[in-house]
């Protein structure tokens, strides 16, 4: 892509409407999965937990979406620092939402989570703020 292109089709996805309801989506799971991790588990941190999965799985599609989209808008350019962290923050989300549909599955259908898969989300959720805020902000 040349570079006038280039900064065309990224002014145009920084509008992008869908792009907004995918951020405010991950913003709103990765706060109140950390208010799960850091606060005392009380009735409004339960309550919490319902909507951070409900909301979870609504996400799921969606960001799919925008993920392909998103990817297939930028694949051509050049690996760079940017792109980098857009692709780790790309498996660190599907490792979440992989994570988060066990843990509900579990939680659902089971007599309790298994410690591993919780870790593997609570992990996920701080690698995701380490490489998705440079690739944002940036």
């Amino acid at each position: 892509m040349n570079s006038r292109r280039t900064q065309v089709s990224k002014a145009a996805e920084w509008q992008h409407k869908l792009l907004y309801f995918v951020f405010g989506l991950l913003f709103f799971e990765t706060l109140t999965g950390l208010s799960f991790y850091l606060l005392p588990f009380n009735i409004p941190n339960q309550v919490m937990v319902l909507l951070h999965t409900v909301i979870g799985m609504i996400f799921i599609l969606p960001y799919t979406w925008y993920q392909i989209r998103h990817w297939r808008i930028y694949r051509t350019i050049a690996m760079n620092h940017l792109k980098l962290t857009g692709y780790i923050s790309m498996i660190i989300t599907v490792v979440a939402a992989v994570s988060g549909l066990i843990l509900t599955y579990q939680a659902l259908f089971q007599t309790r989570i298994g410690y591993s898969w919780d870790l593997i989300h609570i992990i996920s959720t701080f690698a995701l703020i380490a490489f998705l805020l440079p690739h944002t902000l940036v």
